[in-house]
């Protein structure tokens, strides 16, 4: 890829969104997720493997991401105290709250440094994004003026912010392996491709849904040896010492550590569950047989979805983006795992590059994030029709929603802990936001859930039959 100057417009994008990701990272957190990384990086340092001492849950790049950050952190003298719950509050409350929020199961929260430092990863992957997305909607569209367009959607979408910069999580830097192995299959690099999805598998798993049809691309175009070589190289580099020198290897890890988080609902039909406890109770006694049948729907439908893009041409950019995005929309739908709101990022980009000609906004900054427009006709005429705008709108709300709603005040603690009568505050709404509000909580929960299934359901629909109808605009 040539390098290229950004035009004053797109720095103006980069600083402002960087400027706010930098300052929510200190102060913010979602201690449940990142006390994990805190005492992983922790385990680092004192030369132990976090995957037999610590539950680590996630496949080994981010080790090797944590592994330099933790030798800064640590070794040169910015570690700081870890901060701990008021104990001001009664603790049977906090413990009642924990059942509901996992958010209060841990007492620690990192310190603000820590926090900091070890987002920076996902703060350069954002911007790894932004900058590469406009290269691929050059690509799929031809049209280099849409490329302001696909950074403002993605570097200053709050969502993206958040999950980032507030919740710490790294779905960003899965996501970055995800654009970089698509940008080079329709590049023709085959090689590159494998390697960048399964470094992306290797992240965080769901970039695994995406390789069939990169095998069925390069089946297609008699390249299957330089997939093959690009995936042995992405395993042989990250699969070795001294991550897995433990017995407890991360294979081991993933699966064991799994079956509670199963069924629990999340931004997938799954969140019937909030209102209808009985089907919990029915889920988690059946889990077993439901996870089989889920898991051959997802295998069943990915064999399908190879199937109908083997027609498809390889220098189709806009079609091969439709089919990646309906791979993922599935792993929604039929993954028999939790769905949780950062994962929305898995989508994001595929589903700005295929809506991107319909996002007609100013540049101007504060006209980037607007309202919620649903354009309908009646149901009796047939035509009640979302747009694809309306959809992307929705579907990132909607997660956003949920993201903050399962989270609730607690993930600003990090901000407070310098003041008793401010962390008390914070601490006793959130205890009334898990317990005393559950009820309210919950239907937040299922409404958001229900909402953002119809948006990705709609791009599945609308991606897997994209030639039976004209794609409707969304107005001005």
């Amino acid at each position: 890829m040539t390098l290229r100057l950004p035009s004053r417009g797109t720095v103006s994008i980069l600083l402002f969104g960087l400027i706010i990701r930098l300052v929510l990272a200190p102060f913010t957190v979602q201690s449940y997720d990142f006390i994990r990384v805190y005492y992983s990086a922790l385990k680092i340092i004192g030369g132990t493997n976090p995957y037999g001492v610590y539950e680590f849950p996630y496949p080994p790049v981010m080790l090797y991401i944590l592994s330099p950050l933790a030798a800064i952190y640590f070794g040169t003298g910015l570690s700081q105290e870890m901060l701990h719950w008021p104990s001001s509050l009664d603790l049977p409350s906090l413990l009642r709250a924990g059942f509901i929020s996992v958010t209060l199961i841990g007492f620690d929260v990192p310190p603000p440094m820590f926090n900091l430092l070890f987002k920076i990863p996902m703060i350069v992957s954002d911007t790894a994004i932004a900058l590469l997305l406009p290269r691929l909607v050059n690509l799929v569209t031809g049209k280099p003026e849409y490329a302001r367009k696909a950074m403002l959607l993605w570097y200053l979408n709050p969502l993206v912010i958040w999950t980032s910069s507030v919740h710490g999580a790294f779905d960003s830097i899965a996501v970055l392996f995800a654009i970089l192995g698509f940008y080079y299959l329709i590049r023709s690099n085959f090689a590159a491709s494998g390697f960048f999805l399964t470094t992306g598998a290797m992240t965080k798993l769901y970039p695994a849904f995406l390789i069939p049809l990169l095998f069925t691309a390069s089946v297609k175009a008699r390249r299957v040896s330089r997939v093959v070589a690009g995936i042995a190289v992405s395993l042989l580099l990250f699969l070795a010492p001294p991550f897995l020198i433990d017995q407890k290897s991360f294979l081991y890890i993933l699966v064991a550590n799994r079956p509670s988080a199963l069924f629990v609902g999340g931004l997938n039909p799954f969140v019937i569950k909030y209102v209808f406890r009985d089907i919990e109770t029915f889920v988690f006694g059946n889990s077993t047989v439901i996870f089989l049948i889920l898991g051959s729907l997802l295998g069943l439908s990915n064999l399908l979805l190879c199937t109908h893009s083997w027609k498809t041409r390889l220098d189709d950019a806009a079609s091969m983006n439709r089919f990646w995005l309906a791979a993922i929309v599935l792993s929604y739908i039929f993954l028999p795992l939790i769905i949780q709101p950062q994962y929305a990022l898995w989508a994001l980009p595929f589903m700005i590059v295929e809506i991107i000609p319909l996002a007609s906004f100013p540049h101007r900054l504060h006209d980037v994030i607007v309202k919620i427009r649903i354009r309908s006709q009646t149901i009796l005429t047939g035509a009640c029709k979302l747009s694809y705008l309306s959809c992307f709108k929705i579907f990132w709300v909607s997660a956003l929603l949920f993201e903050f709603s399962l989270q609730g005040p607690s993930v600003f603690l990090p901000a407070a802990m310098g003041s008793a009568a401010l962390t008390d505050i914070l601490a006793e709404a959130t205890v009334y936001w898990v317990r005393d509000l559950a009820l309210i909580r919950n239907l937040v929960f299922f409404v958001c859930g229900s909402v953002c299934t119809l948006a990705y359901t709609m791009f599945l629909l609308k991606s897997v039959a994209s030639g039976c109808g004209e794609i409707s605009v969304a107005e001005n």
